[in-house]
């Protein structure tokens, strides 16, 4: 068995999780609570609490409507492509942020937005988290080049 592939090119598929759905409506919730819980008048309260519940589904059902992607990337300084239903998307730019099981992926699009893609513990495995620790610390360009060789 090789040591090494023959490519090393990061590929991680994103899909919406579940966890982060559940936490927008936990967060909602709990809004809608502190705002039973307040001073305000009541009908400033039920007007609150019904916005802030609804904007806590709103955003969920959102998350998960989401398609899948998938994420090629050599690392360092090359561009990532993005795969999805809508075709190939090139992300420069990129950066990599990883806090604990959470990771992190942004990068600029061809039209100058940016883009973001976020990773929870129930979406990326620790070997995936690994693969874009690996790709982000890679270095395309040498500081040094190499010396040529006398023939």
């Amino acid at each position: 068995m090789p040591l090494s592939t023959s490519s090393s090119t990061c590929r991680i598929d994103w899909r919406p999780s579940r966890w982060l759905a559940a936490a927008l409506v936990a967060l909602g919730v709990m809004a809608a609570l502190s705002l039973c819980l307040s001073a305000l008048p009541l009908a400033a309260k039920l007007a609150g609490s019904t916005l802030a519940l609804a904007e806590g589904l709103r955003l969920a059902r959102g998350h998960l409507a989401q398609p899948p992607l998938a994420l090629d990337w050599l690392g360092g300084d090359e561009p990532a492509y993005l795969t999805g239903r809508d075709g190939v998307c090139r992300l420069d730019g990129v950066t990599v942020l990883l806090r604990g099981p959470l990771a992190t992926l942004a990068g600029t699009d061809p039209q100058g937005r940016l883009r973001r893609l976020g990773w929870w513990p129930d979406t990326l495995a620790a070997d995936g988290r690994r693969q874009l620790r690996l790709a982000a610390s890679v270095s395309c360009r040498s500081a040094k080049p190499l010396r040529k060789q006398a023939a």
